[in-house]
């Protein structure tokens, strides 16, 4: 990506020595499509980030009990008995 950027940049470079106005706007358009690229790819790198965060952050650690719930090792958990009157 920063090969087809720096050569847009260069390009455009060249054009502004000239007079020629219709370069120097095709130039500057397909500069402004290479930076769009590279932030879209930064876009999407920083949201599947997100997205890998969010899952680990949904998903944690659990134990199973003797009766095969799953519980948290943070959870504490009382016996008592309990009567109907």
């Amino acid at each position: 990506m920063k090969a087809s950027v720096d050569a847009a940049t260069e390009t455009l470079r060249k054009a502004l020595t000239g007079e020629d106005l219709e370069a120097i706007r095709n130039a500057t358009s397909a500069l402004q499509q290479e930076v769009q690229r590279v932030g879209a790819a930064a876009y999407q790198q920083q949201d599947e980030a997100a997205d890998e965060d969010a899952t680990e952050a949904l998903q944690p650690e659990l134990e199973a009990d003797a009766g095969g719930r799953k519980q948290s090792p943070d959870e504490e958990v009382v016996d008592g008995e309990f009567t109907e009157e």
